[in-house]
């Protein structure tokens, strides 16, 4: 499966009206998209050749060079990080919410003082955060 191929999967079960079996459906294209995600190249290919090719440039003496494709790898490495970091928070805030609506209170408060404590250092526009800390306010013992 290739990108073309994931957006029209994506695309038609988005237009699935009954919605359990929309959700089904998106799992098993989740694993599907794992399973492909294994035998793809992607941007971790592209990391590890651009860190040894560095490393080889600075064995080799060529220091500018080095420096230089270190440094396209950590701002290749820094817009994943800021990627997966909001993401974590948004997907932790969520959890949290929906184990405070079923009242598992302490597990709640597990996963809400993890999403807040990343959110520290990824701040982004994120709803579920203040209905989060409302959510803990009221649960405070």
């Amino acid at each position: 499966m290739n990108h073309l191929e994931w957006t029209a999967e994506m695309r038609r079960l988005l237009e699935v009206r009954n919605r359990t079996q929309r959700a089904e459906a998106l799992l098993e294209l989740a694993e599907q998209s794992r399973k492909h995600a294994k035998k793809a190249i992607s941007g971790w290919h592209e990391q590890q050749a651009l860190g040894l090719a560095a490393a080889l440039f600075e064995d080799t003496g060529k220091l500018d060079d080095a420096a230089r494709n270190f440094e396209r790898l950590a701002k290749l490495h820094r817009t994943e990080l800021v990627y997966h970091g909001q993401a974590i928070v948004f997907a932790l805030a969520r959890a949290a919410l929906l184990r405070f609506r079923l009242g598992q209170v302490k597990p709640a408060k597990v996963l809400a003082r993890e999403a807040l404590k990343i959110f520290g250092d990824y701040p982004t526009i994120n709803p579920f955060i203040e209905e989060v800390l409302s959510e803990w306010r009221e649960r405070a013992e």
